[in-house]
């Protein structure tokens, strides 16, 4: 991720300085491309456990204040390289809401809206279940109940609880009858189901997730859902 300016002073984990050496968001972004699919970007909002001036964070001194100017221009770089360096963008999927809910003031969701719009007017912005009101579409967890006010989508997982792998959930993955039951909720609602697969440690996708997913694959062609 970006580093620049007075930024260079901290230490910022990217993708390119990890074991894999390489931008994996770039490559990412280029298979988008081939096989026509829009590219959607996950954004932690506000969460920054590594920089010293983000709300929450795990690297600021105990007495040490917090500067949150700084953590903001920070983001903004960040965010202005998402969606300039890597063509078009189809959404920011934005996280933390209730870190944004308590510094909702100092974290000027807005400007960072506006800010995306003036490098990508398409994008859509997401916020959870909504933040400001102004978001483009509502993007809740699991069971959420209510009354959208906006185009929604759910968000769920393939393991019991978790959105990234853990150990703990082997042999506990849903299966296709579950993941049938999502799609049938999500379409009452009516929702796009956002499914979450955890990949393993290498960065393969769970066999149990494959044979799930082909599973579900099949019983939605042979309804017709899907062509």
């Amino acid at each position: 991720m970006w580093r620049g300016g007075v930024q260079n002073t901290y230490h910022y984990f990217k993708s390119t300085n990890s074991a894999a050496g390489r931008d994996l968001v770039g490559e990412l972004a280029i298979q988008c491309r081939k096989k026509g699919l829009g590219l959607c970007l996950y954004y932690s909002h506000g969460r920054d456990w590594r920089h010293p001036n983000a709300p929450g964070s795990m690297a600021r001194g105990k007495n040490q204040p917090m500067e949150i100017q700084k953590y903001l221009d920070f983001m903004s770089a960040q965010v202005t390289e998402l969606l300039t360096n890597y063509g078009p963008i189809a959404a920011i999927w934005l996280d933390g809401i209730g870190t944004a809910r308590e510094y909702k003031e100092q974290l000027k969701a807005q400007e960072l809206y506006d800010l995306v719009h003036s490098l990508q007017p398409q994008v859509l912005v997401s916020y959870k279940q909504g933040f400001t009101g102004t978001e483009d579409f509502m993007a809740p967890e699991r069971h959420w109940e209510g009354t959208p006010t906006k185009p929604l989508e759910i968000c769920n997982t393939m393991q019991p609880y978790s959105w990234g792998y853990d150990r703990a959930d082997e042999g506990r993955h849903r299966g296709p009858d579950a993941i049938m039951k999502m799609l049938k909720h999500a379409a009452e609602m009516p929702a796009n189901l956002l499914l979450n697969t955890g990949p393993l440690p290498n960065g393969a996708i769970h066999p149990d997730d494959i044979k799930t997913l082909r599973e579900v694959g099949r019983r939605l062609r042979q309804s017709k859902i899907v062509e």
